[in-house]
């Protein structure tokens, strides 16, 4: 059984300089601080050339921070996070800065994680009432007919939806009984079906799960993972990938490296390779890619010792990677061919970024 509720939306107007140029293929999404406030741009990654779709203005003096956007995946729509003096607002606006609105609910404190199913026709986020208490709720396109899919305990980030969008996957931190208190394990993955129900658990070693994401086929998810030192209860070792069937199982670990730190692994759309952040080799923090299976690593870019390469994400077409490169509190925006080749950078002071097709 899940809840439904009536929703609200204020719609805005949006205000546009100019029509964004129109582009093809695969472009990227990505938000970026300008003029005291931060705005969704849409980039051809051939050109270079970028489009704001969003006229976000600094109000009385204070930055309006984003937190994550999700776009529909064959374009037309983003969904991003917007600050406000209650909590985080949940925006959509179109990839030429049309139909802009504000999704809003009594009695609800904020809103994180959204995410569009495969076809764009439903978005998912995380609702909050409280400090711990979120939950994973689903409207359609246009913001109507809110249902909550889940009344579970769990801390919840990170909404992932399955290519086949009959599932949602999450991070999960299981509340613990301490000390005449709650606390929060430090988080596992888990899985809930699309129309509700009774979410699973993936995962349940100690430690620390991170960033996850589905094969294209839905059968499997690879994630991050810090596990706990077995004879220092408290202290997590270096990060690991693993993968686990989405059914649930034995996890399997991916990179058997020693002395290695790998990080932010991402599915080629083929499902034959996953690219992925490593410290490895004596080196500093650079994009690998590997076969699915974990072997056959590579290093893509030569990274300078000092820096920070992160977040490799495949285009839709699995022709190119874009990446991030550590730059203060934002990232540098590079892409480059799937082999490596032709990195160039294309945008500063990103905060987050996404492929689309269009």
């Amino acid at each position: 059984m899940f809840l439904r509720a009536s929703m609200s939306m204020v719609l805005a107007v949006a205000l546009i300089a100019a029509a964004p140029p129109a582009m093809a293929g695969d472009v990227l999404v990505y938000i970026a601080g300008s003029d005291g406030a931060d705005n969704v741009y849409v980039l051809d990654p051939g050109s270079g050339e970028a489009a704001r779709i969003t006229q976000n203005a600094e109000e009385s003096g204070r930055r309006n921070e984003m937190g994550s956007l999700a776009v529909t995946p064959r374009g037309g729509r983003v969904a991003y996070l917007f600050a406000s003096t209650v909590g985080a607002e949940l925006r959509i606006v179109g990839f030429d800065g049309a139909g802009a609105m504000t999704l809003k609910q009594e009695a609800m404190e904020s809103t994180a994680a959204p995410a569009w199913s495969p076809d764009g026709t439903r978005l998912a986020f995380l609702r909050s009432e409280g400090m711990f208490d979120q939950q994973v709720c689903i409207v359609d396109a246009e913001g109507e007919g809110l249902a909550s899919i889940t009344q579970s305990p769990e801390h919840k980030t990170c909404l992932v939806w399955s290519p086949d969008g009959g599932r949602l996957a999450f991070r999960g931190a299981t509340p613990v009984e301490e000390g005449g208190g709650k606390s929060y394990n430090l988080g596992d993955l888990w899985v809930v079906d699309a129309s509700g129900g009774e979410p699973k658990r993936l995962t349940s070693v100690p430690g620390n799960l991170k960033t996850f994401a589905w094969s294209p086929d839905g059968a499997e998810l690879v994630y991050s993972f810090n596990p706990k030192s077995p004879d220092q209860e408290n202290l997590l070792l270096a990060e690991e990938l693993w993968v686990v069937t989405a059914s649930g199982g034995e996890p399997r670990k991916l990179t058997e490296k020693a002395d290695s730190y790998d990080a932010d692994p991402n599915w080629s759309p083929d499902g034959a390779s996953i690219a992925f952040r490593s410290v490895r080799d004596g080196g500093s923090e650079s994009v690998y890619v590997m076969k699915s299976d974990g072997t056959d690593a590579r290093r893509l870019t030569d990274n300078a010792w000092g820096s920070e390469q992160c977040l490799p994400k495949w285009s839709p077409g699995g022709g190119r990677i874009a990446y991030g490169e550590k730059d203060s509190w934002t990232l540098k925006l590079f892409v480059m061919a799937s082999d490596g080749s032709g990195q160039r950078e294309l945008a500063s002071t990103v905060k987050e970024f996404v492929w689309a097709s269009r």
